[in-house]
């Protein structure tokens, strides 16, 4: 469902301009910043509404995504069957909601908890051939959807995944050093 706004909508180009005008009176603000993070946000809410939709007739929310493909990235990498704890970490939400994910999606018949064998109090999360089934059919369709959505070259591309990068790099440093 689209969000009613009581604003009209502006382009980037109108976008970028305001945020010049609001940030002018502000010299420590490099307003360029400020307008890669609107156009970010912007692009982020045009995908992740559009994931919606497409998860929405498998009855299935972003989280639980996440969630599924975590786990089949993490079988593909040789970890498989991560604890809840991992899970929520590598997420980065609180266990309390990773709790709630999971038990949707082991009632919908996506994972399966199991007893840890070497420690019994510790589960793992497995996902089943259900959640197989339904990966290998979404992510290439979701891959085709993003891949008509982003028309850059390949070189657009590679300049664009090494500045994102650099970005989410420093990010990860700033935040490990506030956590410390």
């Amino acid at each position: 469902m689209a969000m009613k706004h009581d604003f009209p909508y502006l382009d980037a180009p109108q976008r970028c301009d305001l945020l010049r005008r609001i940030t002018a009176p502000y010299a420590d603000v490099d307003p360029d910043i400020i307008i890669i993070v609107s156009l970010i946000k912007s692009i982020s809410r045009s995908f992740s509404a559009q994931m919606a939709l497409g998860l929405a007739s498998h009855e299935l929310t972003e989280g639980k995504f996440y969630v599924l493909a975590y786990l089949l990235s993490e079988e593909i990498a040789g970890h498989p069957n991560p604890s809840p704890s991992e899970i929520a970490s590598h997420l980065d939400v609180t266990r309390g909601t990773i709790t709630g994910l999971l038990d949707g999606l082991e009632r919908d018949g996506y994972l399966e908890r199991c007893v840890d064998q070497t420690d019994r109090r510790a589960l793992s999360i497995q996902i089943t051939p259900k959640a197989r089934e339904f990966l290998s059919s979404f992510l290439p369709a979701s891959g085709v959807s993003l891949t008509n959505s982003i028309c850059l070259s390949d070189a657009e591309k590679q300049n664009l995944t090494q500045t994102l990068g650099k970005i989410e790099t420093r990010l990860r440093k700033r935040d490990a050093a506030e956590k410390e």
